[in-house]
């Protein structure tokens, strides 16, 4: 009788950590503190080389974002086109309040950017002449920490 009281007290402690412990842990870059914002950042070298090989690095606004490709069981890359306003250019000739459309490769089970969201990317043109991420560019929600590191880098490397 009493190990059995003493078992339950040990699982209700237990569960009562472990319930403390997952509050006080983040689940997304999303959740992390002020403080901690620069850590879910890329290294700035990272950034300084996608805007050197790539064509067009810039803020984003997106305004639609549309399912062209939807992953598949045997192929677990779908793609989405995305419809977006300039904002800031950190290298290439757009200007803010341009229409920017792109493609972007993306894997099974992540969920589509919403309309509205500000971004900043590194682009290249396809043979067809449609902007898309390649490998060596990236697309990250923005942020002035983050756009303060692609100003920082577009110094350091010029346009």
């Amino acid at each position: 009788m009493m190990a059995r009281r003493i078992i339950r007290l040990a699982l209700v402690l237990g569960f009562i950590c472990l319930a403390a412990c997952r509050q006080s842990v983040p689940d997304s870059p999303k959740e992390t503190t002020k403080d901690k914002e620069a850590e879910t950042f890329p290294p700035a070298e990272l950034i300084v080389s996608n805007i050197k090989e790539t064509q067009a690095s810039v803020a984003l606004v997106f305004k639609t974002v549309e399912t062209v490709k939807a992953p598949q069981e045997n192929d677990i890359y779908g793609e989405w086109k995305i419809q977006a306003i300039v904002k800031r250019t950190f290298k290439g000739d757009f200007k803010p309040g341009d229409s920017f459309v792109f493609f972007w490769r993306f894997e099974k089970g992540i969920a589509a950017p919403n309309a509205e969201s500000a971004w900043i990317g590194s682009f290249d043109r396809n043979e067809k002449g449609d902007y898309y991420v390649p490998d060596n560019g990236y697309v990250f929600e923005a942020s002035k920490a983050l756009e303060n590191l692609f100003e920082k880098a577009v110094a350091e490397k010029g346009k």
